[in-house]
C-alpha cells in the first residue's frame, strides 16, 4: 500500500494537473487555506497572479502554458466585479471554477452573482463566497473521474473529517457526560447522574460495538445528526440566560459629536480644539510599529484588510501623516469627513502606488505634465486631472480628482496591498496643523481611527503641493513640498504665473 501511495505522488509531483489563478495580493490571502491544504494532501500545482483587465496577454500567456504542462482544472478567484474566471473560460476549453473573494463593501456578492451568470458558452463551476477549499475538493473530484490517485485522496480526506468528528464527540463527551450517551447520541435521561470518569470512544466499543451493517458513511451521518442535536441544546440553554446589557464605550469627547461641516459654516475653534486629557487605553485604536524602511508584512496586510472593510486607517507618508479609507466605499468616505470635520464641499485626494492606476481615473493625462510626474512622483505632488463622470463621487463631488504617489515605504505597501486608491487626508481636525507622529493622531481623534501605523516622525511635515491641470496653463491651488519656482522652472510659460 505504501509502495502504491508513493507511487502516486510521484505521479502527481511530476505532472500538475491543478493550476490557481487570482487578480491581486489581495485575493492571494484568501487563498492561503486553499493552497495549505493542497499542501496537506502533497497534490502539485501551479500558481500566478494576473488581472483580467490589467495584464490581459500575460494572463492569456499563462493559460496557453498551462495547457501544454497538462494542466486539467483551473480555479480562478477575483472579487469586486470578478471577471476574471469568465476571461479565463473564455480563453480555454479547460473546466474552470469560479471562487467569488469578500473584498468589497458588499461582501462578495457583487463577485458571486457576477461569476455564477457567465454568458451562454462560457461555463464557470462557482463555490461558495471565499470557500477556496471546496474549489480544490470540486478540482480533485474532477480529476479523479480520470486519474484513480486523486480518488484515493479524496477517501483519505474524507476519513480525516471523520476522525475530526469523532475527537469532537470525544471531546463534548469529556466536558459534558450527562447530555451524551455511551454511543455518542444524546442523553433522553435528565435525571441521571452523570459518570464517576468520561467514557473514551475506545472504551464505549469495546463495551458496545457498533451494529453489523452500517458503512462508514452512516455513522459520519449519525455522528454528524448527534453532534447537531447537541449544537442545538447547548444554543437553547444559551438563549435562556438573561443577557447582559454593555454600556457603549465612550468617545474621546472632542471627536464623538463631530458632524460634517457644511460650505460657509465657521469652525469654531472650542469645538475643533481636542481634549487635553488623553484617551484611556481601552480607547485607543490599535497601534503597530513599523519599521520604515523595511515594512513588516503581517502589520500592512492587517492595516490592509481593516481598509477593504471600510475602517479608516493612519500611516506616515513623505510629508505628514495622513488618516484613510477606501476611495470606492462612500461610506468609509463619509466618516473620513465627519471625523476631521471637513467641509462636504472641499474634495479629499487619493493615493496610488502606480502610474498604471491613472487610467482607472481619469480621462485625461495631457503628455506636458508627464515631466513633472516623472520628477516628483512619487513625492510631495498632488495633481488634480478630470475624473470620469459620476465616479468617485465620495471623495469630489465635481469632475475632478487629486492624486498622489507618496514617496514613503509604509504608504506605498499599504496601496499595494490594497490594489486600489485610498481616500487620504492629512491626519488632522480641519484649521489645526497637520500631525507628524502617530502621538499626534491619537491626541486629533482617539478612537476614532481604527488603526494607527506608527512610522515615527515624519520628514517633512508640510503638505504636498497641489497642481491642477484641467487647463492649461496649470494652475497652483496649494504651495508645499514643492515650490512654485521650481515648477515654473519645469513647465515655463505652461504654468499660471
Amino acid at each position: 500500500m505504501k509502495e502504491r501511495a508513493s507511487t502516486y505522488t510521484k505521479k502527481m509531483a511530476k505532472d500538475r494537473k491543478i493550476a490557481i489563478v487570482v487578480g491581486s495580493r489581495t485575493d492571494f490571502r484568501l487563498f492561503i487555506s486553499a493552497l495549505e491544504t493542497l499542501k496537506d494532501l502533497s497534490i502539485p500545482y501551479e500558481f500566478t497572479i494576473a488581472s483580467a483587465h490589467r495584464t490581459p496577454e500575460r494572463l492569456r500567456q499563462w493559460l496557453k502554458k498551462m495547457e501544454e504542462i497538462g494542466v486539467e482544472v483551473i480555479i480562478a478567484g477575483a472579487g469586486g466585479s470578478a471577471h476574471l474566471p469568465g476571461v479565463v473560460a473564455s480563453h480555454t476549453s479547460l473546466p474552470v471554477i469560479g471562487v467569488p473573494l469578500d473584498t468589497t463593501h458588499l461582501r462578495g456578492v457583487d463577485a458571486l452573482y457576477s461569476i455564477v451568470q457567465m454568458p451562454q458558452g462560457v461555463p464557470v463551476a462557482t463555490v461558495g463566497i471565499n470557500n477556496v477549499v471546496n474549489a480544490v475538493l470540486l478540482a480533485l473530484r474532477i480529476l479523479g473521474i480520470k486519474y484513480p490517485e486523486f480518488q484515493g485522496v479524496l477517501a483519505k480526506y474524507k476519513k480525516e473529517m471523520a476522525e475530526k468528528i469523532d475527537e469532537h464527540i470525544s471531546e463534548l463527551k469529556k466536558d459534558y457526560p450527562e447530555l451524551l450517551g455511551d454511543t455518542g447520541s444524546v442523553s433522553t435521561s435528565t435525571t441521571g447522574a452523570p459518570p464517576e470518569h468520561p467514557v473514551s470512544k475506545k472504551e464505549t466499543r469495546d463495551k458496545k460495538p457498533l451494529p453489523k451493517g452500517k458503512d462508514d458513511l452512516q455513522i459520519l451521518r449519525e455522528l454528524e445528526r448527534d453532534f447537531e442535536e447537541f449544537s442545538r441544546k447547548l444554543h437553547q440553554e444559551k438563549e435562556k440566560k438573561p443577557k447582559r446589557i454593555r454600556k457603549p464605550r465612550k468617545s474621546v469627547e472632542s471627536v464623538k459629536s463631530v458632524e460634517p461641516v457644511e460650505p460657509g459654516e465657521p469652525v469654531e475653534k472650542s469645538k475643533a480644539q481636542p481634549q487635553q486629557t488623553p484617551p484611556r487605553a481601552s480607547q485607543k485604536p490599535r497601534i503597530f510599529k513599523v519599521n520604515p524602511l523595511k515594512p513588516e508584512p503581517e502589520i500592512i496586510e492587517e492595516a490592509s484588510i481593516v481598509l477593504l472593510e471600510g475602517g479608516i486607517v493612519a500611516f506616515p507618508t513623505d510629508t505628514v501623516y495622513g488618516i484613510s479609507a477606501d476611495a470606492t466605499n462612500q461610506e468609509a468616505v463619509r466618516r473620513l469627513y465627519k471625523i476631521k470635520r471637513r467641509e462636504l464641499t472641499n474634495p479629499i485626494p487619493v493615493l496610488i502606488h502606480t502610474v498604471k492606476q491613472l487610467n482607472s481615473l481619469v480621462r485625461h493625462c495631457p503628455e506636458s505634465i508627464r515631466p513633472i510626474m516623472e520628477r516628483f512622483w512619487p513625492g510631495g505632488l498632488t495633481v488634480v486631472f478630470e475624473k470620469y463622470k459620476n465616479t468617485f463621487t465620495a471623495v469630489s463631488a465635481d469632475t475632478t480628482i487629486g492624486v498622489r504617489i507618496p514617496d514613503n515605504l509604509i504608504s506605498l505597501s499599504v496601496l499595494s496591498m490594497v490594489a486600489r486608491p485610498l481616500a487620504t487626508t492629512s491626519a488632522n481636525i480641519s484649521g489645526l496643523p497637520p500631525a507628524t507622529t502617530a502621538e499626534k493622531v491619537i491626541e486629533y481623534f482617539g478612537d476614532q481611527v481604527d488603526v494607527i501605523l506608527d512610522g515615527g516622525p515624519t520628514s517633512s511635515g508640510t503638505v504636498s503641493t497641489v497642481l491642477s491641470v484641467i487647463q492649461e496653463p496649470f494652475a497652483i491651488l496649494r504651495e508645499g513640498e514643492i515650490s512654485r519656482e521650481v515648477l515654473i522652472e519645469i513647465l515655463g510659460d505652461k504654468l499660471l504665473k
